[in-house]
Order: structure tokens, then sequence, then C-alpha cells
């Protein structure tokens, strides 16, 4: 059984996104396997607040990990075994397919004290340069953890408005960019 924290006064109740809290040093040592680093303390406060069921703004520069944050929210529910979706809007293609490159048919053992478990965070991007139907089969059958689409496949008339995909959806992530040059 994964490592789960015990219960008291301090701890909070179990994550809602994720139906359980998981110990820190489980999350460092599937975070620092699956990424090579390790997070910085905005990252692991933002993916708590995530994880307990709040709305959580992260500003932080180009290439300083936002990703993270909902990189942990996958990597956690595959550790518990729990179902859910989490949703990328990006405005970028080489944000989404770095990320899908990252996980996507890789499969991580993570060792715990008494067993060793091996998780798979499945990936895919969803974009009009990918609009596979096995992709959609696999996010109705719940086996994507992570799925990157541009904001036009979000429109009224496409699969992923659906409300049988709606129920998935364990967290919706905007990833904005933006870029002015002032002359």
């Amino acid at each position: 059984m994964t490592k789960l924290r015990p219960n008291s006064d301090n701890i909070p109740k179990p994550w809602p996104r994720i139906g359980c809290c998981i110990q820190e040093d489980i999350l460092f040592d599937a975070t620092k396997q699956i990424y090579c680093y390790v997070w910085h303390d905005w990252q692991l406060r933002a993916f708590y607040k995530v994880a307990e069921g709040h709305d959580v703004f992260a500003l932080a520069g180009t290439g300083y990990g936002k990703s993270l944050v909902y990189g942990l929210l996958a990597i956690a529910a595959a550790i518990v075994r729990r179902g859910g979706t989490a949703v990328v809007i990006s405005l970028l293609k080489a944000l989404e397919v770095d990320q899908v490159q990252c996980f996507h048919g890789r499969k991580f053992t993570i060792t715990l004290e008494e067993e060793t478990l091996e998780i798979e965070v499945m990936a895919v991007a969803i974009n009009e340069d990918n609009n596979d139907p096995n992709s959609f089969v696999d996010l109705e059958k719940g086996r994507i953890r992570l799925l990157f689409a541009s904001p036009e496949c979000f429109l009224p008339e496409t699969r992923l408005l659906s409300s049988f995909f709606a129920n998935k959806v364990s967290v919706l992530v905007y990833s904005q960019f933006s870029w002015m040059n002032a002359m």
C-alpha cells in the first residue's frame, strides 16, 4: 500500500484531486527520477494548493518549471492509481511536444519502503497537427493523465467538451505565453 500521511490534526484532509495525501519523500524521489531535478519551494507550495482543491495562479519566467506543478499532480495520481486527466491549454506547440516526450510511453519505477511501484504517466497533445482518433479513445477510457491542447480544440463542436470526457478532468491549466517588444 502506498505510504500516506498519518492522520493528525496538523495534516490536511486527503487532497480532493488525488483522494489521499502522499508523503513528500515519495514525491521527491518520483520527481527526481522523472524530471532529473528536484522542485523549488514555490513549485511544491503551488502543487499542494492545487492538490488541496484551490485555484492557483503561478507566475514565473520562461524555463522556471511551471510545468512541474501539474506534472506533480499527474505523478501523484499515478502513484495512488487514481484516475483523472490534467488538461493543459497551451498556445505553444513546442511546449506540448516537449512535455509529451517527457512522459509518454515511459514507465517509472518508484521504490517505497516495502514495495516497488511501476507507474506510467501517459501524455498526449491534441492540436491541428495531431487529431489521432486513438488519442480520443485513450482519453475517454481514462488512460491519459496529461492532455495538452490548443485553445481551438475546445470550440463547441469538439469531442473535448463532451460530458463523458469532462467528468475525467482533475485540473485545468491555462499556460499563457505573451511577449511584447518595446521599441
